[in-house]
Protein backbone atom coordinates (compact mmCIF):
# COMPACT_ATOMS: atom_id res chain seq x y z
CA UNK A 1 0.00 0.00 0.00
CA UNK A 2 0.94 3.73 -0.43
CA UNK A 3 1.02 4.05 3.53
CA UNK A 4 4.00 1.31 3.95
CA UNK A 5 6.36 3.04 1.48
CA UNK A 6 6.21 6.32 3.42
CA UNK A 7 9.54 6.05 5.90
CA UNK A 8 8.39 5.48 9.68
CA UNK A 9 9.67 7.76 12.22
CA UNK A 10 13.11 6.42 13.94
CA UNK A 11 12.50 9.02 16.43
CA UNK A 12 13.91 7.60 20.39
CA UNK A 13 14.78 9.70 22.82
CA UNK A 14 16.86 7.29 24.22
CA UNK A 15 19.39 6.76 20.93
CA UNK A 16 22.48 8.32 19.73
CA UNK A 17 20.78 9.92 16.21
CA UNK A 18 17.27 10.67 15.96
CA UNK A 19 15.06 11.99 13.00
CA UNK A 20 11.87 13.21 12.82
CA UNK A 21 10.54 11.73 9.98
CA UNK A 22 7.47 13.01 7.51
CA UNK A 23 4.22 11.02 8.57
CA UNK A 24 3.60 6.95 8.14
CA UNK A 25 0.28 6.86 8.99
CA UNK A 26 -2.70 7.96 6.63
CA UNK A 27 -3.59 11.61 8.01
CA UNK A 28 -1.13 12.47 10.30
CA UNK A 29 0.65 16.06 9.48
CA UNK A 30 4.50 16.22 8.27
CA UNK A 31 6.20 15.42 11.55
CA UNK A 32 3.19 15.80 14.26
CA UNK A 33 1.85 12.59 14.57
CA UNK A 34 1.28 10.54 17.70
CA UNK A 35 5.07 9.63 18.96
CA UNK A 36 6.47 11.95 16.77
CA UNK A 37 8.74 15.30 18.37
CA UNK A 38 5.23 16.26 20.31
CA UNK A 39 4.89 12.51 21.93
CA UNK A 40 7.81 12.67 24.42
CA UNK A 41 8.58 15.20 27.27
CA UNK A 42 12.01 14.21 27.49
CA UNK A 43 15.16 14.62 24.96
CA UNK A 44 17.92 12.04 26.54
CA UNK A 45 20.49 13.00 24.30
CA UNK A 46 22.37 12.78 21.13
CA UNK A 47 21.53 14.59 18.07
CA UNK A 48 18.33 15.55 16.67
CA UNK A 49 17.60 16.14 13.27
CA UNK A 50 14.26 16.85 10.88
CA UNK A 51 13.14 15.09 7.61
CA UNK A 52 10.20 17.02 7.50
CA UNK A 53 9.68 17.99 3.72
CA UNK A 54 10.75 20.51 1.51
CA UNK A 55 8.77 23.14 3.32
CA UNK A 56 8.28 24.76 6.26
CA UNK A 57 6.98 22.92 9.23
CA UNK A 58 5.63 24.38 12.51
CA UNK A 59 5.09 21.86 15.62
CA UNK A 60 3.73 22.79 18.69
CA UNK A 61 4.73 20.98 21.96
CA UNK A 62 2.08 20.65 24.64
CA UNK A 63 4.43 19.73 27.38
CA UNK A 64 8.46 21.46 27.70
CA UNK A 65 10.85 19.11 26.07
CA UNK A 66 13.34 18.39 29.66
CA UNK A 67 16.79 17.66 28.06
CA UNK A 68 18.78 15.76 30.72
CA UNK A 69 22.16 15.27 28.49
CA UNK A 70 24.12 16.47 25.88
CA UNK A 71 21.83 17.23 23.35
CA UNK A 72 21.97 18.83 19.84
CA UNK A 73 18.76 19.89 17.63
CA UNK A 74 19.04 21.01 14.05
CA UNK A 75 16.26 22.20 12.35
CA UNK A 76 17.50 22.34 8.76
CA UNK A 77 16.38 25.88 8.49
CA UNK A 78 12.64 24.37 8.00
CA UNK A 79 11.58 24.07 11.51
CA UNK A 80 9.81 26.09 14.09
CA UNK A 81 9.33 24.59 17.58
CA UNK A 82 6.03 26.61 19.22
CA UNK A 83 5.31 26.26 23.04
CA UNK A 84 1.69 27.40 21.78
CA UNK A 85 1.42 29.99 24.14
CA UNK A 86 0.99 27.74 26.90
CA UNK A 87 4.35 26.09 27.77
CA UNK A 88 7.77 26.29 28.10
CA UNK A 89 10.04 25.06 25.11
CA UNK A 90 12.70 23.58 26.05
CA UNK A 91 13.92 22.98 29.72
CA UNK A 92 17.99 22.17 29.88
CA UNK A 93 17.55 20.08 33.85
CA UNK A 94 21.00 19.65 35.72
CA UNK A 95 19.95 16.66 37.43
CA UNK A 96 23.14 17.16 39.78
CA UNK A 97 25.06 16.62 37.34
CA UNK A 98 28.73 17.91 38.33
CA UNK A 99 29.13 19.90 34.72
CA UNK A 100 26.38 19.87 33.36
CA UNK A 101 24.63 19.49 30.27
CA UNK A 102 25.38 21.02 26.69
CA UNK A 103 22.19 21.89 25.02
CA UNK A 104 22.99 23.23 20.93
CA UNK A 105 20.30 24.59 19.00
CA UNK A 106 20.77 24.99 15.28
CA UNK A 107 18.70 26.48 12.27
CA UNK A 108 15.61 26.48 14.33
CA UNK A 109 12.72 28.65 15.33
CA UNK A 110 11.99 28.27 18.44
CA UNK A 111 8.45 30.29 19.23
CA UNK A 112 5.16 31.36 21.95
CA UNK A 113 6.99 29.23 24.53
CA UNK A 114 5.74 30.68 27.70
CA UNK A 115 6.63 29.98 31.58
CA UNK A 116 4.74 31.48 34.77
CA UNK A 117 8.97 30.74 35.70
CA UNK A 118 12.05 31.05 34.29
CA UNK A 119 11.94 31.41 30.03
CA UNK A 120 9.54 30.92 28.04
CA UNK A 121 11.83 29.86 25.36
CA UNK A 122 14.34 28.08 27.04
CA UNK A 123 15.27 27.45 30.92
CA UNK A 124 18.74 26.14 31.34
CA UNK A 125 20.25 24.85 34.64
CA UNK A 126 23.58 25.52 36.69
CA UNK A 127 26.92 24.68 35.16
CA UNK A 128 25.11 23.50 31.78
CA UNK A 129 26.06 25.29 28.33
CA UNK A 130 23.69 26.43 25.79
CA UNK A 131 25.05 27.18 22.16
CA UNK A 132 22.77 28.97 19.71
CA UNK A 133 23.57 29.12 15.78
CA UNK A 134 21.43 30.58 12.99
CA UNK A 135 17.93 30.22 15.02
CA UNK A 136 15.40 32.89 15.96
CA UNK A 137 13.40 33.10 18.61
CA UNK A 138 9.82 35.17 18.68
CA UNK A 139 7.37 35.63 21.13
CA UNK A 140 8.45 33.59 24.04
CA UNK A 141 7.30 35.04 27.31
CA UNK A 142 8.71 33.93 30.97
CA UNK A 143 8.98 35.45 34.49
CA UNK A 144 12.44 36.30 34.12
CA UNK A 145 13.78 35.91 30.46
CA UNK A 146 11.45 35.47 27.43
CA UNK A 147 13.61 33.63 25.42
CA UNK A 148 15.95 32.25 27.52
CA UNK A 149 16.42 32.33 31.19
CA UNK A 150 19.60 30.31 33.03
CA UNK A 151 19.73 29.68 36.48
CA UNK A 152 22.96 29.59 39.13
CA UNK A 153 22.63 28.51 42.49
CA UNK A 154 24.62 31.13 44.40
CA UNK A 155 27.64 33.09 44.49
CA UNK A 156 30.36 30.78 43.65
CA UNK A 157 28.45 28.94 41.54
CA UNK A 158 29.93 28.36 37.91
CA UNK A 159 26.36 29.57 36.30
CA UNK A 160 25.67 28.79 32.85
CA UNK A 161 27.61 29.25 29.57
CA UNK A 162 25.91 31.04 26.71
CA UNK A 163 27.09 31.28 23.04
CA UNK A 164 24.90 32.73 20.29
CA UNK A 165 25.88 33.02 16.87
CA UNK A 166 23.83 34.25 13.37
CA UNK A 167 20.72 34.42 16.03
CA UNK A 168 17.57 36.83 16.36
CA UNK A 169 15.37 37.76 19.08
CA UNK A 170 12.38 39.41 18.87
Amino acid sequence: SQASQRPKTTWNSGAVTNVVNNPYNAGETFCTGPARFTGDTGLTGGSVTFNCGVNPVTITVTSEKNITANTTIDGGGLVTISGGNSTRVFHVQNNNNASGYAFVIRNLKVVNGRSANNGGGISVERLSSLTIENSTFSGNVGHNGGAIATDGWGANDGGVAVTITNSTFT
